[in-house]
């Protein structure tokens, strides 16, 4: 059987370190969606639309013009 390899002395800090890399990258990414969520909830809401006032063509017309046109 052979005997186990020691680590290099610049390994031994490689796996916590590349960890604590990907963790702070992670609270990155984290607290930048916060941001933007908060931002967006922040921003002011669209309002309705108003209607318009009914145009000529969309309100009923009288008989009395009903009568004009067809004659």
């Amino acid at each position: 059987m052979t005997a186990a390899r020691r680590a290099k002395p610049g390994q031994v800090m490689t796996v916590p370190a590349r960890a604590l890399r990907a963790l702070r990258h992670v609270n990155d990414e984290l607290a930048r969606a916060s941001e933007a969520i908060i931002r967006s909830a922040r921003a002011p809401q669209a309002r309705p639309r108003v209607q318009a006032p009914a145009t000529d063509a969309a309100r009923p017309r009288p008989a009395a013009e009903h009568a004009d046109k067809a004659a």
